[in-house]
């Protein structure tokens, strides 16, 4: 249940987030009253950084936006006809099947994380949107503004292994904490991950290389491309999918609940919180 919960906080078109009853039912209704309108320009720049699976979206603003809206990015070609996502990446769609990527507005701008393969274009380059909107209450929703950008599109596959990779590295940081890590270790996690979050039986391969070579960096750092990757996500989840890879060889090392809760902690989860989530886990609260 944990691993489907996590499943779900990932980024995704569909469903509303924790922006209040409006922005949840616009999203969920593909935002169609806001489909035709015209949204003023807002000053600022949005850039995109390429990475080795995907583009780190960054939209840097002159005024920044009041905390509690939300942003949509969406995908054109070249005649402003909306694109599709790809069969793979049926999370990116609303429900007409366009592609559609949604994240909070925070510190008074936008980062997204767009992963290579989950728009259906046919050309080297992408016309993405931005619409940021604000919330003010749980039954108003405002267009602010928008902002455009063309961006370099190679015709890469999705890959969820990849997209989870900063996941990956948190599981391999809790089966690194109580020593080295034998093939048989590398297996046993590569099979609760690989169930856990679905991930195809053509890219499990492609998990043993990524668990190989995590983690590849800090807690913090695999902590901030998670969320940045998977915005809804909450604490409780991904302790509950820690807590399943530690449990995955049969015994949980006091290692291991120390790495288990420094992620915990990284994360901001309490004191309080953690006791119980570990009781609830079969940890060792500390």
């Amino acid at each position: 249940m944990l691993w489907e919960a996590l499943i779900g906080g990932a980024v995704g078109g569909l469903l509303g987030g924790p922006w209040g009853m409006a922005a949840g039912a616009a999203l969920g209704a593909g935002l169609d009253v806001f489909r035709d309108r015209v949204a003023p320009p807002l000053d600022g720049v949005l850039t995109a950084a390429h990475h080795d699976d995907g583009l780190l979206l960054t939209a840097t603003l002159s005024e920044p936006i009041p905390e509690g809206g939300f942003a949509l990015f969406e995908a054109f070609d070249h005649d402003e006809n909306r694109l599709a996502a790809t069969d793979a990446a049926q999370r990116f769609a609303n429900r007409w099947g366009h592609f559609q990527l949604t994240t909070s507005v925070h510190d008074g701008g936008v980062r997204a994380f767009l992963p290579f393969g989950v728009v259906d274009s046919g050309s080297a380059t992408l016309d993405l949107r931005l619409r940021v909107f604000g919330a003010p209450e749980p039954d108003e929703l405002d267009l602010i503004g928008e902002l455009r950008v063309t961006v370099d599109w190679p015709q890469a596959a999705y890959s969820a292994a990849r997209f989870w990779r900063p996941l990956l590295g948190l599981c391999m940081a809790v089966a690194h904490a109580d020593g080295a890590v034998d093939r048989g270790e590398v297996r046993l996690v590569r099979q609760r991950v690989a169930a856990g979050l679905g991930i195809p039986v053509e890219e499990i391969e492609t998990v043993t290389e990524i668990l190989r070579t995590e983690p590849s960096a800090s807690l913090v750092t695999l902590i901030d491309a998670l969320r940045l990757r998977a915005p809804r996500l909450q604490a409780r989840h991904v302790i509950g999918a820690l807590a399943d890879v530690a449990h995955a060889d049969g015994a949980v090392s006091p290692e291991e609940v120390a790495m288990i809760r420094a992620v915990g902690a990284a994360m901001g989860v309490s004191p309080s919180h953690w006791r119980a989530w570990a009781d609830e886990m079969g940890l060792e609260p500390r």
